[in-house]
């Protein structure tokens, strides 16, 4: 083989690679790549509070927790609502995920939940201030959505924990994970007998 066929063969070789990768790319897209794995970092505070945000409130890592450590939010203002959140998340469209959370309050109150844009106009990406009712116990709660309010990969979803009013309450928050599932959404329910489809 002399050394043009060579050449040949390596750059459909290497032409071959580059649609690979090309097709890859375009597959990635429809949410199947992240069945399973979580795109909330540092979800279970073992380092510290690394890539996570608080908002009229202090914020530290122990215990109590479901396991290791947990986040400690401690609220500091007395008429706003304390905010403990994670920004930059990755998310695909129309892609059906389940939040999971651990959560405790010292005097179980309540704890809100919301999934959206991270900046103006703060799109609602698939949970809108969903309220859980913490005890003081600690429980897990687990939450099954489809994201909404984008039609592309986003890299700008904000995930965001919200306290009760009030000063000085205490809440613990662990192993908290944001999974695709890589199936599709279920489809839309049939239009009503009768009726046709617009």
């Amino acid at each position: 083989m002399n050394v043009l066929s060579r050449n040949g063969w390596r750059v459909a070789g290497l032409a071959l690679l580059v649609g690979v990768m090309a097709l890859l790319a375009f597959v990635a897209p429809t949410g199947l790549w992240a069945a399973g794995d979580t795109v909330v970092v540092n979800g279970g505070f073992e380092n510290g509070t690394n890539e996570w945000k608080c908002k009229l409130c202090n914020l530290s890592t122990g215990s109590p927790a479901q396991s290791g450590a947990a986040a400690q939010m401690t609220t500091t203002k007395t008429s706003g609502r304390a905010q403990l959140m994670q920004n930059n998340i990755v998310l695909q469209p129309d892609t059906t995920y389940e939040l999971k959370f651990w959560a405790q309050s010292n005097k179980g109150e309540d704890l809100q939940v919301t999934l959206l844009k991270q900046s103006s106009p703060y799109t609602n990406y698939g949970i809108k201030t969903q309220s859980f009712d913490v005890t003081q116990s600690g429980q897990e709660f687990t939450v099954t959505f489809t994201t909404t309010g984008f039609s592309q990969p986003v890299s700008d979803a904000r995930l965001r924990f919200r306290a009760d009013k009030g000063k000085g309450k205490v809440y613990s928050i662990d192993n908290v994970s944001l999974t695709a599932d890589g199936s599709p959404p279920p489809p839309p329910p049939p239009p009503p007998a009768g009726q046709d489809e617009i």
